[in-house]
């Protein structure tokens, strides 16, 4: 849904990539309410043909911004754009978050990549190893989904995604 705000096709989306929060109830602020978010990248091209650097490198140390700085202004940039949109009731549940003093939630970092099948194997064996502790000490969890023609569909989706 983000992808709707992107201001340049050429350009990433600001912020965190991907929130999943759940509030039941934005009045009644509940220890179980949670924010999941997920730094992804994208790898269309082989490694080494323009770099020999896994893009989980990249989603890894953007993972972990997301958990010291980014999310506490990723929070007030969605309260804006869905205010803009009138979207009153998303505004003041993505609200909730800007404080967790009183009540406390969950947080999950995830960390992600999208890459062409065929290079799967050499992302996996080039993620650094000081990032991968950073990400087992930071209990970030690490996704990769790998796709046949990822280049292709990329740009299919993205068209698509434009037209509606």
């Amino acid at each position: 849904l983000k992808w709707r705000w992107k201001e340049n096709n050429d350009m990433p989306c600001h912020l965190t990539d991907i929130i999943l929060a759940k509030c039941e109830d934005e009045n009644a602020p509940s220890e179980d309410d949670y924010l999941w978010f997920m730094e992804s990248k994208s790898g269309a091209t082989p490694l080494g043909k323009k770099s020999s650097s896994s893009k989980m490198n990249d989603a890894i140390d953007d993972a972990l911004k997301d958990c010291t700085s980014r999310m506490s202004k990723t929070i007030p940039y969605l309260v804006k754009k869905y205010s803009t949109e009138k979207n009153w009731d998303m505004a003041r549940k993505i609200s909730r978050f800007k404080e967790s003093t009183e009540v406390p939630y969950h947080r999950f970092s995830n960390a992600a990549i999208v890459v062409d099948r065929d290079s799967l194997d050499k992302h996996i064996n080039n993620i650094d190893a000081v990032l991968l502790n950073a990400a087992r000490t930071n209990n970030i969890i690490l996704i990769a989904i790998p796709m046949k023609n990822m280049k292709s569909v990329y740009e299919r989706i993205f068209t698509e995604v434009l037209k509606s």
